[in-house]
């Protein structure tokens, strides 16, 4: 049995969840290099990258579970 349009449509949300933490992650990293964020100290920035690198962990994994469970229920049928 192939992928459900259901399935293949929360396999793109997790993608685009995934693009846009490292999106985040990434103008942090920017934000840290210049080092000219208004009101936010290096401290708050490296603790904010930290948290979103924890939400992509999180959404990889669970991309990684959605995966996983599409291919052994493909093969099952």
């Amino acid at each position: 049995m192939a992928a459900s349009n259901a399935d293949i449509l929360l396999t793109v949300q997790y993608i685009q969840q995934i693009r846009d933490i490292q999106n985040q992650i990434q103008g942090i990293n920017n934000a840290i290099a210049v080092r000219s964020v208004a009101g936010l100290s290096f401290t708050d920035l490296q603790r904010a990258r930290r948290s979103r690198e924890g939400e992509l962990q999180q959404a990889q994994q669970s991309l990684l579970t959605h995966l996983t469970y599409i291919a052994e229920s493909t093969q099952e049928n």
